[in-house]
């Protein structure tokens, strides 16, 4: 697990040195560097992306982006080039933090919600991973209805129990090599799962992820509100939760998270969970700070930690005295 992350020169991170948790939750106005923090540990994982937009975009700049995993001897760090037209990976560090990092994904859900189609893996490939594009949920049950009978089982009793109305959770073959989601619901319907709500395709997205039996080591989860009610979102914190002990999948997974919601917000526990705040500096650069548990007792006890972010602003939060609050973004 990641306890510790300093980004340095990422577009908007211009020094950044935090500790995280099992579950990190990041908060802030549009445009304060919450997104960028996902995609600074992305490229980690090996995802490249453009990084022409460094601090005050030199361009002799190099990003580095060092992790910790627990011990001195355990850290990696990754500089790119940025002077060169495709960015050069220089990684030092001990092979263990590198390969701890490894799979990791970064989830951007359609606003439509997850696809409920999928192809046929053969078995000797294993249990097929869900997609950070939200696909992958059709051809992981398919897997699991074969070969993993007990867990598949599990995943549509827990399905029953999350989602109103729903009385099941079956396959139909679209073709040789293609698989649909159908759903049975009360009063004897069944509707293809691509009809269901883009809540609803969510929903099933994040149990397939709590279910999986390989989940990736490290979650990136961009916006997880998208498409869900309010009151839904307890499940997810709970099923992103449940990731990080393994309680389902066998196997502990350290989720970051970026959000909107003060409504998520509200079930992210203190005591065990990290809250940063991400607001912007005189000079443009991020600012990510933890949120103060000793400043925020003085509010929990008559509300959740959600209306005092509503209410106080992102500066509400942190450690220092009262301010303003500041825009929420658009």
């Amino acid at each position: 697990m990641i306890e510790r992350l300093v980004i340095r020169g990422f577009r908007l991170l211009r020094d950044v040195d935090v500790s995280l948790a099992p579950l990190t939750v990041l908060v802030g106005a549009n445009n304060t560097g919450k997104t960028s923090v996902l995609q600074a540990l992305a490229q980690l994982s090996g995802k490249t992306l453009s990084i022409a937009d460094s601090w005050r975009h030199s361009g002799s700049a190099s990003v580095a982006v060092t992790v910790a995993m627990g011990e001195p001897t355990s850290s990696v760090t990754l500089t790119m080039l940025a002077s060169r037209a495709q960015p050069q990976a220089l990684v030092e560090g001990g092979k263990g933090a590198w390969s701890g990092l490894r799979p990791c994904m970064l989830i951007e859900l359609p606003r439509g919600g997850a696809a409920m189609d999928g192809t046929v893996v053969p078995d000797h490939a294993g249990p097929p991973p869900l997609l950070g594009d939200g696909t992958g949920l059709a051809s992981l049950l398919d897997h699991l209805q074969r070969r993993d009978r007990n867990r598949y089982d599990r995943f549509v009793a827990a399905a029953k129990k999350t989602i109103p109305g729903l009385q099941d959770l079956t396959l139909i073959a679209l073709s040789g090599e293609q698989r649909s989601v159908r759903l049975h619901i009360e009063g004897g319907f069944e509707i293809p799962g691509s009809s269901a709500s883009a809540g609803v395709r969510s929903l099933l997205y994040f149990l397939g992820l709590a279910y999986h039996p390989t989940p990736p080591a490290l979650l990136l989860v961009e916006e997880p509100e998208t498409g869900l009610h309010p009151t839904r979102l307890q499940e997810v914190v709970t099923l992103l939760r449940e990731l990080t002990t393994g309680e389902h999948g066998g196997t502990r997974t350290q989720v970051v998270l970026t959000t909107h919601s003060p409504y998520l917000l509200d079930h992210v526990h203190l005591g065990t969970d990290q809250v940063l705040v991400c607001r912007r500096g005189p000079e443009g650069d991020a600012l990510i700070q933890p949120a103060d548990p000793d400043r925020l007792k003085t509010f929990l006890g008559e509300f959740m930690l959600g209306e005092v972010w509503f209410n106080q602003g992102e500066a509400g939060l942190v450690a220092g005295p009262s301010q303003p609050a500041e825009s929420a973004g658009s």
